[in-house]
């Protein structure tokens, strides 16, 4: 190996380095509060196969941290709850969650997330369940 060559060498790898250490993790983007605002039922619930809104009283937030915690706030008809726990991303789809609400680890895939919107989708006995969700600021 010539001098020209080791130095290219170390020239690309130090290169490939940098460029790998700059991706932005697409992750990132679900970290932040949202607020459920839509839901879709396809075969569940009847089998509605539309997006309907959700009334502000049966509403709730969702707050993912950075560093895996998670809450989930909710006024259902004055009674108000918080379901504190952590998450985790697996594979950039499946989010699982576990809380204080729940006995189990909640499964759910995430189908589409922008920095103003996110879409999980959760299945049921009789079919998927969307929801989604605007960033709240």
């Amino acid at each position: 190996m010539t001098m020209k060559s080791f130095y290219t060498l170390i020239l690309m790898v130090a290169l490939t380095t940098f460029v790998a250490s700059c991706k932005k993790d697409s992750n990132n983007k679900i970290i932040g509060k949202w607020k459920f605002v839509e839901q879709f039922d396809g075969y569940a619930n009847g089998g509605t196969f539309r997006w309907y809104a959700i009334p502000t009283e049966y509403s709730h937030t969702l707050t993912l941290s950075k560093n895996g915690q998670y809450s989930r706030k909710e006024n259902s008809s004055g009674n108000f709850q918080e379901c504190i726990g952590s998450y985790v991303i697996i594979n950039s789809t499946s989010l699982e969650v576990i809380t204080n609400c729940n006995s189990g680890t909640e499964k759910s895939t995430i189908s589409e997330l922008t920095a103003s919107s996110l879409i999980i989708d959760r299945q049921g006995f009789e079919g998927k369940i969307r929801y989604k969700y605007l960033a709240v600021e």
